[in-house]
């Protein structure tokens, strides 16, 4: 009875040690996505008619489903369901530039399904 008490004890400890936390590995604001990537990292950005505003995110240890919660000037305006499909997942949403005007505040949060918030991330708009 001991030895199996011992070898439980060693099997949740290595389950233990090998689990990994949820992470948001990357995460920025950008103008554009290829080949699933961001095309640059913005701390601002100037609208213009036609264009579009990104996030991108890279997460990891996730399963389900992540939400970028876009807000302007503190209040929510977007939630972007996305589905997690892999232990190293990108995903992005955008906003027309078109919702923005000169010195607005804009943040995006990474939320995982219930609602735990994982990356904040903040762009003035110029």
């Amino acid at each position: 009875m001991k030895k199996i008490l011992v070898a439980a004890m060693i099997a949740l400890f290595a389950i233990c040690a090998f689990a990994q936390e949820k992470e948001v590995a990357r995460y920025s604001f950008t103008t554009a996505i290829s080949d699933r990537e961001p095309v640059d990292q913005l701390s601002t950005f100037t609208p213009v008619e036609g264009t579009s505003l990104y996030f991108f995110t890279e997460l990891k240890n996730m399963e389900g489903e992540a939400h970028h919660l876009w807000y302007k000037n503190g209040e929510l305006v977007y939630d972007c369901k996305s589905k997690v499909n892999g232990p190293r997942w990108g995903t992005s949403s955008s906003m027309k530039s078109a919702h923005f005007k000169a010195r607005d505040e804009v943040k995006v949060e990474v939320t995982d399904a219930s609602g735990t918030v994982l990356a904040t991330e903040m762009l003035t708009i110029n």
